[in-house]
């Protein structure tokens, strides 16, 4: 069986049906490159690939799992749901981001079985609300420096002079010395 990942493709979950023996070498090797060859694809990116056993699920079942931890709404999970529940054994629970942004043509052979491909619900992006204050009106301008008052400018001048009255002293004396 085939089943084609368009390049660039997002927000798709695969769920394959995986035989004993297949299950126990991805334990076993802690990786997903024998999954990978079962589904005749390169599995690039890990963190989009779930194992879920169905003792793991307990009374929950696969078809509630998929609705709360993929976020699939029960209304495309329906028609399958008795399906999903009955299913025995480990699952394969993979998004299209898996496989990276290339694509890829799944080849699946009798280790890994497609069971479904559903839609994962995306949250719409929070509505942006408009500042109401007063301070978030108009226009930001940098600040600027504050003019020097005339008690700053009269301690400058007075500086200035001792300075150049200790420089005159000290002339006065390196010529008379």
């Amino acid at each position: 069986m085939t089943d084609t990942i368009a390049p660039h493709e997002y927000g798709k979950v695969r769920v394959f049906q995986l035989a004993y023996q297949l299950d126990s070498e991805i334990d076993q090797q802690d990786d997903y490159d024998r999954l990978g060859q079962a589904l005749g694809a390169k599995i690039v990116t890990e963190k989009d690939v779930q194992i879920v056993h169905e003792t793991a699920l307990h009374d929950l079942g696969l078809a509630q799992f998929l609705m709360l931890g993929y976020g699939i709404t029960e209304a495309e999970i329906a028609p399958q749901m008795d399906m999903l529940n009955g299913l025995k054994g480990s699952f394969a629970i993979i998004r299209s981001g898996a496989f990276g942004d290339q694509g890829a043509t799944l080849r699946t052979n009798g280790d890994a079985k497609l069971v479904a491909t559903f839609a994962e619900q995306v949250a719409a992006p929070p509505a942006l609300t408009p500042l109401a204050s007063d301070s978030s009106q108009g226009t930001l301008t940098p600040p600027t420096k504050a003019p020097k008052s005339d008690a700053r400018i009269g301690g400058m001048v007075a500086t200035v002079v001792l300075l150049l009255m200790g420089i005159f002293v000290w002339l006065m004396i390196w010529i008379g010395g």
